[in-house]
């Protein structure tokens, strides 16, 4: 099984993929973790993504899942994924991927970012949350806005 976690800079990918991990036994890979250093001063610098990089990123994914799952059969990962384009790149390659929208409000999303001591600062988070594209591919969500029993209730009814 593999679960292709996607949403807003803020959203709780990462925090999601480790109750995945901790309390369903999925093995998590993180995108955002793995950046290339290219990708990572665009976030320093705070510039846009452009669909060059975001299709990288996504190709790093595949590679990564591609090489990952034949040793995990159940794999979780992490990835923002923006663009539907992007998406629809990984379901055509995994069709049996499900797809989990992790969303949450803007407030949560604003005061997690706060707190963080490293990454995506909330002023950079807006500017590329706006950009965001609400999918059209078929997916669950997850609602981050509460706790980790909430969350993980809401696992339980997908897998």
């Amino acid at each position: 099984m593999i679960i292709i976690l996607f949403g807003k800079a803020g959203s709780g990918k990462t925090f999601a993929g480790h109750l995945l991990a901790e309390f369903f036994d999925f093995y998590f890979w993180d995108s955002e973790a793995h950046f290339p250093d290219e990708i990572r001063d665009q976030i320093k610098e705070k510039k846009l993504f452009t669909q060059s990089m975001r299709d990288q990123i996504t190709q790093q994914t595949i590679d990564a899942i591609s090489k990952l799952h034949p040793h995990h059969p159940c794999l979780a990962i992490g990835n923002a994924l923006f663009k539907e384009k992007n998406r629809l790149q990984l379901l055509t390659v995994f069709p049996d991927a499900i797809f989990i929208y992790i969303k949450a409000d803007a407030q949560t999303i604003a005061t997690r970012l706060k707190k963080r001591s490293q990454g995506i600062e909330p002023s950079y988070a807006i500017n590329i949350n706006a950009l965001f594209e609400e999918p059209q591919l078929s997916h669950f969500v997850i609602y981050n806005d509460s706790d980790k029993a909430e969350i993980i209730k809401q696992f339980k009814i997908i897998i």
